[in-house]
């Protein structure tokens, strides 16, 4: 079904559940969506990326070093879009990566062309090499020992960042772990992706609470016809200043439960609610809700 539809919504919805599965199939059944050989949406084949992560929980050496080879090319190229280059990071450290991945990402920081990519990756490193939960014990060391060679960023909210923040109670067996990432983008204020997740850890096991993502795209357009000026278009005409074309509109919503799929909510989910009569739909991706 996967090769039988090309609505983004469609999509998202069936690699979010195939990524549920948690099977070593899933791996096959997402590899030509992260190639870009069934879609070239990077929202798309960003959300295959994610979908990965709850099969590498369980995988066997040799098939996290399959995916290591599919996501270490799309990391490291400048050509490809700097979100799906920043998921394949995300994805490369759920492979449980060796010293060696870690220096290389730190020194490539030194000479990576966006500053996106490069404070999210010093970001991630910084955050885990300080943090205490047991799951990230090995990397923490290796975190620790390539943070040095890595190329210092200080930039603003705008650009994209990874937090980890967590807390063990060693005589209790006992910790939590929030993880937080921002995916900026160079042409909006307001990121393409946010994504969170909480687990806590009881006993030896880990237990995931609730993990939810939001991605948008042409949301920074919208927003400046709502508090722009009424007259822009004439002043860009009088400057003979033309505007730069945004990407379409498309936002989704997703979250989890206990580490089950409960709702995606996007555009088109919202479209169904207006036939339902629990939102009404104005036209242009404009909803009024019901009360």
């Amino acid at each position: 079904e996967l090769h039988q539809t090309s609505k983004p919504e469609h999509l998202t919805v069936l690699i979010q559940a195939i990524g549920n599965v948690g099977a070593p199939e899933v791996f096959e059944l997402l590899r030509p969506i992260i190639q870009g050989r069934l879609t070239s949406d990077k929202q798309i084949r960003s959300k295959a990326i994610f979908a990965l992560r709850r099969m590498l929980v369980v995988a066997p050496s040799p098939m996290k070093l399959q995916v290591r080879a599919l996501l270490m090319p799309i990391f490291s190229s400048p050509v490809e879009q700097n979100e799906l280059r920043m998921s394949a990071f995300v994805g490369l450290l759920a492979t449980r990566p060796n010293e060696a991945f870690f220096t290389e990402v730190a020194t490539g920081t030194w000479f990576e062309p966006s500053q996106q990519v490069g404070q999210f990756v010093q970001s991630t490193l910084e955050h885990i090499a300080n943090s205490t939960y047991p799951m990230h014990q090995n990397m923490t060391r290796m975190a620790a020992m390539a943070l040095p060679l890595s190329k210092r960023f200080n930039l603003g909210i705008q650009y994209s960042r990874y937090v980890v923040k967590s807390h063990y109670i060693p005589e209790r067996h006992i910790g939590s772990m929030l993880q937080f990432a921002n995916f900026g983008s160079k042409h909006s204020l307001i990121p393409e992706n946010l994504w969170m997740s909480l687990q806590n850890h009881l006993g030896g096991f880990d237990l995931p609470i609730v993990e939810a993502s939001f991605q948008s795209q042409g949301l920074q357009e919208l927003i400046n016809r709502m508090v722009g000026p009424e007259n822009r278009e004439e002043l860009h005409s009088g400057l003979n200043i033309h505007t730069r074309k945004d990407y379409p509109i498309q936002g989704a919503m997703w979250f989890k439960l206990m580490g089950n799929m409960e709702r995606i909510i996007s555009v088109e989910t919202l479209r169904n609610w207006a036939m339902e009569g629990i939102v009404e739909y104005a036209g242009q991706n404009k909803f009024v809700l019901r009360v």
